[in-house]
């Protein structure tokens, strides 16, 4: 519409923010490493003996427990779907 001679007009804008995982909610997620200890899974314990130099790894636990799942989903809200509504006046 105008006014005088100056243009005036309202703008409708809609964004969908992670639209994966609106359609799927296991979409669109960060996994993150259970261990969560510098993305190691194995812990090098050092050699057998003097003699047999074949290496030792120990897996590492989580609370006192060795971990079931390979990954634990990271839940934070930029992970769910967002919909966001503007309106815009613009006058020129």
């Amino acid at each position: 519409f105008k006014i005088g001679k100056t243009k005036h007009c309202f703008q409708l804008s809609f964004d969908i923010m992670n639209v994966g995982n609106l359609i799927n909610s296991k979409w669109g997620i960060s996994k993150t490493n259970t261990v969560s200890n510098s993305n190691r899974i194995l812990k090098y314990e050092g050699v057998k003996s003097a003699t047999d130099l074949t290496p030792v790894f120990s897996m590492y636990k989580v609370n006192g427990e060795y971990p079931t799942k390979t990954y634990d989903t990271y839940q934070n809200y930029s992970e769910c779907w967002k919909l966001q509504v503007g309106i815009r006046y613009v006058f020129n």
